[in-house]
């Protein structure tokens, strides 16, 4: 038998058992050698390496080229790409920007100054330092004649021109509302903030007025109440004008679950669409209600920039009770059904009942996406899911948020993607046995943190017609033909065989979430295979 497998010496299979046990170790999804990368965002991730930009899949293939000067997430199909510009302090300078699609086709060549994401069906693109919209085929919704204009929300976008106003246009560049108004805001359950003569009113999606332009302030309407504000008292408006709630309080924000924060001589509590108090203002600080229950704080102070500084958070439900008290020190939003909480400076969870589920015991937390959640130990950063389970270890020098089942991570200034969510990895090789392919159910091959090709092996060793057994007094995978085994003690470098003869290999046999990795190679040369590798293809071949 003769090997041809110099790119894959350390070529590794991987099969479901119930071992119950979890090595230290992870999925590098994406290989962490590019000098930037972004979280994936409609099954691409951005990457760079050597000044150039372009986009990987799951399986960490470069699905469109670094050719890029600089390039954005996908939104909608679509991502924005720039060509010929130069990236400072973050900034892009300079170039065209077009769009791309995910199989790397420019629907909008690199013509334009600047571009923004596809929202709601249209992209915002600038030309001669004018705005214009593009619709996702390229065609033009809007000539590029406005001198300000923003993003598209619920079918509208707002357009300005000098000398003229804020005005708004909708999808088909028709303009709804004459740009006549000093300001005015995006549109929110059919109606939209407009600013005239210094005060604020709304209008609807015919650009008719229909709550005057009189009151100093407003914020937009949300649980059908807009919060609005004259000679500094807030109140409620609902969406005929009618004041529901009077103009009494210091300050207020919308409406969230049917209930507001309201302020009353220096301290928040709460208020429900009729008006009622539902919490007494007793705290120097309350937010808006998310999942039945709200954040409180007591003691705080606010800085320049008007954040909230110290003081002690806890959680209050729609009757006003305090279901958590005020006893930690930071909690978060709610993300993924669970709270951030900081105890004596450490980070944990706790749910929406205020019980504790995730203990405070790390340097550094942040909220969950994804159900994962990046945690911080030591200088060094992993990740956890919603069981407090240490999916990734605390073992990189930088990690962002989860998307997609995996998790952008730098490590010795490279970055990549592992994968929290074995599923979520789409496979980087391809394995036929006899000519014919392996077909994989569940997990799928993947690149390992040492540069590893992993493969599922439960297909594989069906594919052969080998038996497969775990001994879990033992630790240790077996592979048997009938007439002889191979044995792939975990965590060791060393094999050995029904025969009594001792195999080193220069891989040990692990396990990862619950699932055993063992070598191909040395399964493949006891059992009298010839392994051949395609780069072209990403192929492994046993014959």
């Amino acid at each position: 038998m003769k090997k041809a497998f110099s790119l894959l010496l350390a070529f590794v299979m991987v099969f479901s058992l119930s071992t119950g046990a979890l090595a230290a170790n992870y999925i590098e999804a994406v290989p962490i050698k590019y000098d930037s990368a972004d979280i994936f965002s409609d099954g691409l991730a951005v990457v760079s390496r050597d000044g150039k930009y372009g986009y990987v899949d799951h399986s960490g293939r470069e699905a469109i080229p670094c050719r890029y000067s600089c390039a954005w997430r996908f939104s909608e199909g679509l991502a924005v790409i720039n060509q010929g510009g130069t990236i400072k302090d973050g900034n892009v300078i300079g170039g065209e920007y077009g769009f791309v699609d995910k199989n790397g086709k420019e629907v909008v060549t690199c013509h334009y100054q600047n571009a923004w994401a596809f929202s709601d069906g249209a992209a915002l693109v600038m030309q001669n330092n004018q705005y214009g919209f593009l619709s996702p085929t390229g065609k033009v919704i809007s000539l590029c004649k406005y001198n300000d204009a923003r993003q598209f929300t619920d079918g509208y976008a707002r357009v300005y021109i000098t000398g003229k106003g804020w005005g708004f246009i909708d999808k088909s560049g028709k303009e709804v509302v004459p740009c006549k108004y000093q300001s005015a805001a995006d549109f929110s359950e059919g109606l939209a903030a407009v600013k005239k003569d210094g005060k604020w009113g709304f209008v609807n999606e015919s650009g008719k007025e229909v709550i005057p332009c009189k009151y100093h302030q407003v914020y937009n309407f949300n649980d059908g109440l807009a919060a609005v504000q004259f000679s500094g008292a807030w109140g409620f408006v609902d969406k005929t004008g009618k004041e529901v709630v009077a103009l009494q309080y210091h300050e207020t924000y919308c409406f969230s679950e049917g209930i507001a924060p309201v302020r009353m001589h220096g301290l928040w509590g709460f208020i429900n669409k009729s008006g009622k108090e539902v919490a007494p203002c007793v705290y120097g600080y309350a937010w808006a209600f998310e999942g039945g229950v709200a954040r409180v704080n007591r003691g705080c102070s606010f800085d320049s920039s008007n954040h909230v500084v110290g003081g002690a958070y806890g959680l209050v439900n729609k009757s006003g009770a305090e279901i958590v008290p005020c006893e930690y020190e930071v909690i978060g939003i709610l993300s993924d059904g669970l709270f951030l909480a900081q105890r004596e400076g450490k980070y944990g969870f706790i749910n929406k009942q205020g019980k504790e589920v995730i203990a405070c015991s790390y340097d550094g937390a942040w909220d969950f996406s994804d159900g994962f959640a990046v945690v911080e130990q030591n200088g060094k950063y992993g990740y956890i899911d919603k069981n407090g389970t240490e999916v990734v270890p605390c073992v990189f020098d930088y990690a962002e948020d989860s998307s997609e089942g995996l998790g952008l991570v730098q490590l010795n200034g490279k970055f990549g993607h592992v994968a929290l969510d074995a599923s979520s990895v789409t496979a980087a090789v391809n394995v036929t046995v006899g000519g014919k392919a392996v077909k994989w159910s569940g997990a799928v091959p993947f690149i390992d943190g040492n540069g590893r090709t992993m493969v599922p092996l439960r297909a594989v060793a069906d594919a052969l017609g080998l038996t497969v057994r775990w001994n879990g007094a033992k630790r240790e995978a077996s592979f048997s033909d009938g007439s002889k085994t191979i044995y792939f003690p975990i965590d060791s470098q060393n094999a050995y065989t029904s025969d009594g003869k001792t195999i080193q290999m220069n891989t040990a046999a692990i396990i990862i979430d619950g699932n055993t990795y063992a070598p191909i190679l040395y399964l493949a040369e006891f059992f009298g295979y010839t392994v051949s590798w395609n780069g072209a293809t990403r192929t492994v071949s046993l014959e």
